[in-house]
């Protein structure tokens, strides 16, 4: 394992600006990302089965009920202790439980970055994604919440080492200036605990 490897968790609500926020942290710190949903996608292609919604539900549960809750952490730890084991920078997206944090923390000094943005911000976002029927949508986008915060998210969040607000005034610009300013000063603190 890479001593000076820095390990952090990305963790928000769909809707947050997550995705915008993993991508300006792999271009602009360089780190290596890792989505625990593909631990999840890989278990079903090694079990040969197709690859859709449906399957990569039931497998996160099944993955669950049979190894425990903190069953995709755990594939995630041997990903990166296989694959990328010489990276300065990893960062893990899909981040669910105080259990996964645990399980991580047991492995690495974990840093938790939590993206907060409003509901009525986020649904916006996501009905724009969809560009379905609103109120389908709309009661769509309240059950993911619901189904999400069931599995402990919000209580990651509430945890986090560092919040960044993206509600509707948070230009592009702003999102970039504070994650890189959050990502510093995580990498610095690293640095003088070595």
């Amino acid at each position: 394992m890479h001593e000076h490897m820095t390990v952090v968790g990305v963790v928000g609500m769909p809707g947050s600006g997550k995705t915008a926020a993993l991508e300006i942290i792999r271009t602009a710190m360089n780190g290596d990302i890792i989505t625990m949903g593909d631990m999840v996608r890989r278990e079903i292609r090694r079990q040969g089965l197709p690859l859709n919604a449906r399957t990569l539900g039931l497998m996160a549960e099944e993955l669950r009920e049979k190894h425990g809750q903190d069953a995709v952490a755990r594939l995630t730890i041997g990903y990166i202790q296989e694959k990328i084991e010489d990276s300065n920078l990893v960062i893990i997206d899909g981040i669910r439980s105080l259990h996964e944090v645990e399980l991580f923390r047991n492995h690495w000094t974990m840093s938790l970055v939590g993206i907060f943005s409003p509901p009525a911000t986020r649904h916006e976002r996501m009905m724009n994604r969809g560009r379905q029927d609103d109120e389908k949508t709309l009661k769509y986008c309240k059950e993911r919440d619901m189904r999400e915060l069931a599995f402990g998210i919000g209580n990651v969040i509430a945890m986090s080492d560092a919040m960044i607000i993206n509600d509707e005034n948070t230009s592009v610009e702003k999102l970039r200036e504070d994650i890189v300013h959050v990502m510093r000063q995580i990498l610095s603190t690293k640095a003088t605990l070595r």
